[in-house]
């Protein structure tokens, strides 16, 4: 009988000898194939002994004041034999009493995945710190550059929020309404998706793999900065303000925008101490003897306002706030006026503590705030200007939920290694799984097959859907545009949807309508009204920004006298790579009126959801023994071989104490890409290629010779580039520090082996 050791918080556990611990391993389960999973175990008991007691801080005396804060998991590790097998962390549930004294306390293990929810919480877009490199000043000079120039960081497509626009009887582009020039408050800018990933590390001290979140096809993915509905609450057509805004955070990262200027007597800036801190500020502002009426705000990064005051000349704003579960103080100072004038900003912060007392002691009990510091700050910036900041524009949804959709719309799955969350796509997190024969090991005396799904459809779609030529579409079509579904309503089943939370938008190629209503400009645009032509707000919208000439149809821009001659053109599809559009099904791209390379159901999907429905496909549910170095090795893109047979896992459900394992498997099948493209998984395939040489326009591969084959079929990103007859190639041109995925498949007479694909970043 193996040794199961379990540690909380880096503390060694007492177990009961006899308590059987049953840890449920699933990443992709069959029964709701949208949803990530993670490893989790039954609640289990562990004893009310000394080491136990100490962990959990007596949590069944309520009177104990600091005591184990249940509403948090604790990090958690479960060793076999004084091997790691699992890391995540433990809830705990209850605790039980026999006769009024503690006996055991109920807890669950949950997988490391799990944390990612924990740690994001309800925590908005908005919340995230950006470098202020990508913060601009809103005028109408930098908002024409940025729809000129593409692929960069920050950029504006060419979608308006209030205003239709068309080419007129004149072959002008203009206003439908009021045939007015293009000006640069109808634009709202876009971000680069990769950015808001790096925000997203940042803040939370994660880290995820390259492997797709780095890819070219990911990074050329913007998001639309469409917070409200309408103009830009600081553009003057929205009768909005000019804003100054310096972030106050106590640690080094993310960089605060305060910089200490009078340390307190123990010449120490402010430091957490714990999660039981107070703040109270002040601020004093300078004027410098400028008359202007202006507001000044502090704010909470969750958008609570902590204290408001609107005047002007010199004035001081006195506000408190309490530390977060880190001890931190974190808030913005907002100074917003119609003009725009320099200021002169000090923050003087006092830092108290909670005590709790000690009434032995002398001192009073229930606790009181004790000051233990204090510092004055001043403001690194003091410009009140009309400027863009990224988070203060980013759409309204959670961190979490901007994932957890991003990871369901290209059929993403997460798991933690070695500290890293690697994302990947399914496909790709199958095809790396190694085969363990488990035949010796399998309990034949019982065993059941089933078939796999209890739906009859799935049907994939965007949520959301609030302009006007999208939903004319759908209307005049009778089909949703994007959507895609597989199954036949004449199978036993319910229907399944998987939905994503983001907006879909159809864009609008325009034509020369009076002059020459059969030639299609190069101008295609983005509308975001309603079908009454008034401004909209719905979810999130992800694009791809092409930038594109203009050609003989320039466009005049409202604000000065030089036309436009390029523009970023919004698009479901990227401009190069692995050209997979933001449509589900498939449909003809805007711009060329034509389909583009393929869609998300077709990539990420397809082989997935037609092996769920293969008539061959089965369940099969069966015990084994396993040994110790399957069980501390497998992962779950792994395949078990029994009697010859492969199988995928769907669920491995393992007692630490028996080393019985309970498993879900699924039979299983060549894939609908391996049956049209020939392939044989059995044939002799490349061994893994070793990366010779690299730089920043290029990768060089070698791999070993494979006898008996025709050639080497080379690809990038899933896409077929060349066959070469060697047994080295160097992929060029590439984009410097973008990740690739690069396959190199055996070649034989008629048919070929699978590909075998390395992923690797150049310099």
């Amino acid at each position: 009988m193996q040794i199961i050791e379990l540690y909380i918080n880096d503390t060694k556990v007492d177990l009961f000898e006899d308590e059987s611990v049953s840890i449920t391993d699933s990443i992709q389960n069959v029964k709701d194939i949208s949803k990530i999973f993670t490893a989790f175990s039954q609640q289990f008991n562990l004893p009310a002994s000394k080491t136990n007691n100490k962990l959990f801080r007596h949590y069944y005396n309520y009177d104990i004041l600091n005591g184990f804060d249940a509403r948090y998991k604790a990090n958690a590790e479960i060793k076999l034999n004084g091997v790691t097998y699992k890391t995540g962390k433990i809830r705990l549930n209850e605790v039980s009493l026999k006769n009024n004294i503690p006996y055991s306390y109920k807890v669950v293990f949950f997988g490391d995945t799990i944390e990612l929810k924990d740690l994001l919480a309800e925590d908005l877009l908005s919340e995230l710190i950006f470098p202020e490199s990508l913060n601009f000043e809103y005028t109408a000079a930098n908002v024409k550059s940025k729809l000129q120039t593409g692929q960069t960081d920050v950029l504006v497509p060419l979608i308006t929020h209030s205003r239709r626009f068309q080419i007129n009887n004149n072959s002008k582009y203009r206003s439908l309404i009021g045939d007015n020039k293009l000006s640069y408050a109808d634009l709202k800018p876009a971000i680069r998706v990769t950015k808001i990933i790096q925000a997203i590390e940042n803040k939370y001290g994660l880290e995820f793999s390259n492997d797709f979140l780095n890819s070219y096809q990911f990074y050329q993915l913007y998001l639309w900065l469409h917070r409200n509905e309408g103009y830009i609450s600081n553009s003057s057509e929205g009768g909005g303000i000019n804003s100054l805004t310096n972030r106050f955070f106590q640690q080094d990262t993310p960089s605060p925008s305060w910089t200490v200027i009078a340390p307190d007597t123990d010449q120490r800036p402010l430091t957490p101490v714990s999660e039981y801190s107070k703040y109270e500020g002040t601020l004093t502002i300078n004027t410098g003897g400028n008359t202007s009426e202006y507001t000044a705000l502090v704010v909470t990064s969750d958008g609570n306002t902590l204290g408001q005051i609107t005047t002007t000349g010199d004035s001081t704003l006195d506000f408190e706030i309490y530390g977060n579960n880190a001890g931190t103080a974190d808030f913005n100072v907002i100074v917003q006026s119609t003009n725009t004038f320099t200021i002169n900003q000090t923050l003087t912060i006092k830092e108290f503590a909670w005590d709790e007392g000690d009434p032995y002691g002398g001192g009073p009990s229930g606790g009181f705030w004790i000051q233990i510091g204090e510092s004055d700050y001043s403001a690194d910036s003091n410009d009140i200007s009309n400027e863009f900041r990224i988070a203060e524009n980013m759409p309204k949804m959670k961190v979490f939920d901007f994932l957890i959709n991003l990871f369901k719309m290209f059929n993403l799955t997460v798991y933690k290694e070695d500290g890293v969350l690697v994302v990947k796509p399914l496909n790709d997190f199958y095809n790396e799984g190694v085969r363990y024969d488990i035949t010796d090991y399998v309990d034949m005396s019982q065993s059941s097959v089933s078939k796999l799904l209890q739906f009859k459809n799935i049907d994939f779609r965007f949520k959301s859907k609030k302009t006007q030529l999208v939903k004319l579409s759908d209307e005049v079509q009778g089909v949703e545009f994007s959507q895609e579904g597989y199954g036949n309503d004449e199978w036993d089943g319910g229907d399944y949807k998987i939905e994503v939370d983001f907006e879909k938008m159809m864009y609008e190629r325009l034509t020369d309508t009076y002059v020459n209503p059969d030639v299609l400009t190069p101008i295609t645009q983005g509308t975001f009204v309603d079908e009454k032509g008034e401004p909209t707000i719905g979810q999130p919208l992800l694009l791809y920004c092409i930038n594109t000439s203009l050609g003989s149809y320039d466009i005049e821009w409202n604000e000065d006298s030089v036309n436009l001659t390029t523009y970023n053109r919004p698009s479901q599809v990227p401009a190069s790579g692995n050209i997979v559009s933001l449509n589900f099904g498939l449909e003809m791209d805007e711009h060329t009126r034509q389909v583009e390379g393929t869609n998300l159901y077709a990539e990420y999907y397809n082989d997935y959801v037609v092996s769920l429905f293969n008539p061959r496909g089965r369940k099969v549910n069966l015990s084994a023994y396993l040994p110790l170095h399957i069980i501390l090795k497998y992962n779950l893109n792994d395949r078990f071989i029994i009697s010859g047979k492969a199988y995928k896992i769907n669920t491995i459900k393992t007692n630490l104490l028996t080393n019985k394992s309970d498993l879900e498997l699924i039979n299983e099948l060549l894939s609908i890409t391996d049956l049209e493209n020939a392939v044989n998984p059995n044939a002799p395939r490349v061994a893994q290629p070793t990366v010779t040489t690299k730089d920043a326009s290029s990768i060089t591969l070698s791999w070993d010779a494979v006898s008996g084959v025709t050639g080497y079929k080379l690809y990038i990103d899933g896409v077929y580039d060349q066959t070469v007859l060697g047994t080295a190639h160097k992929f060029s041109p590439l984009e410097s520090g973008i990740t690739y995925k690069l396959g190199v498949q055996a070649s034989y007479t008629n048919f070929d082996a699978p590909i075998t694909n390395t992923i690797e970043t150049t310099d």
